[in-house]
């Protein structure tokens, strides 16, 4: 179940979690049946750590404590360690079950409470030790350092959109009416209302490596490319982890880091940079409620 970390980005953490945000009923069981070190049966599995529901509820099942930790904290584990703790306990699959008295609940939300949960019931505390990696940089590809025809100023307003219903992805009214975010399918790539920060964060997913905004673009963007990912670095360590060893096509479309450099005026260099490793200074056994 490694594998549903890998889309995490990484956010720098600075202290433990405050008693300001907690849910008010929340259930923390040891999973009745535990599969230690096989995989899960899909539909045993929350993909996503937790699963934020209508009416203020979250749930998670088929998730290792490790895994929760990764997805609350926001650790990329490609690329960040988890480092310290009883493994045993680690390893352990656990079933949360929580709720607040409110009619929803936002993901963010849903993880910082999460975090105090872990902390309340485990004893967890914890600290970040920086660590240098190679990194990239993304910056402007044309000799003017302007982005390029396909990066379309974004003049909409995100926040209002967040509440929007969802507008399907072939849509024409995509662009005019869906959140923003960037969203590929099927070898085509849209982003709509996305910063250069933001990019800087999809393209640290699918490079399994830090990659900072060194862009000095201010302000969002849009754009809809046709453009694969099949090659990028992630897919690579996807592959053999969901056991799919198939080579690429030979259609395959134009791999997106070419087209970000001919479309959208940007590419990638090479960097030294730092991130954070996840250090478990304490964390005591767990008893069930």
């Amino acid at each position: 179940m490694a594998f549903f970390l890998l889309a995490f980005s990484a956010t720098t953490l600075v202290a433990q979690s405050t008693p300001t945000s907690r849910f008010d009923v929340a259930s923390v069981k040891i999973a009745p049946t535990q599969y230690p070190g096989g995989p899960r049966p899909a539909e045993q599995i929350t993909p996503a750590g937790i699963r934020v529901l209508p009416g203020g509820r979250v749930e998670s099942y088929g998730q290792t404590l490790r895994n929760l930790i990764a997805w609350v904290y926001d650790v990329n584990t490609v690329f960040q360690r988890i480092e310290g703790g009883d493994q045993q306990i680690l390893e352990t699959e656990f079933t949360i079950s929580a709720k607040v008295p409110t009619p929803s609940l936002s993901r963010a939300e849903a993880k910082i409470m999460t975090r105090a949960l872990l902390e309340e019931r485990f004893r967890l505390r914890w600290r970040l030790q920086p660590r240098e990696v190679d990194g990239f940089a993304l910056v402007p590809s044309r000799d003017n350092g302007r982005p390029g025809p396909g990066l379309r100023p974004f003049t909409g307003d995100c926040e209002a959109r967040a509440d929007n219903p969802s507008v399907r992805f072939e849509s024409p009214d995509y662009e005019a009416k869906a959140r923003c975010g960037w969203t590929g399918m099927l070898a085509r790539q849209r982003g709509v209302g996305v910063s250069m920060t933001q990019v800087a964060e999809r393209l640290t997913v699918l490079m399994a490596t830090p990659v900072s905004d060194d862009t000095e673009w201010p302000g969002r963007f849009s754009f809809d490319l046709t453009a694969g990912t099949d090659a990028m670095p992630l897919m690579g360590i996807l592959r053999p982890a969901m056991g799919i060893r198939s080579p690429l096509p030979t259609d395959d479309p134009p791999q997106l880091l070419e087209v970000l450099r001919t479309e959208l005026g940007l590419k990638l260099v090479k960097k030294r940079t730092a991130t954070n490793d996840f250090i478990i200074e304490s964390i005591e056994p767990f008893i069930e409620d």
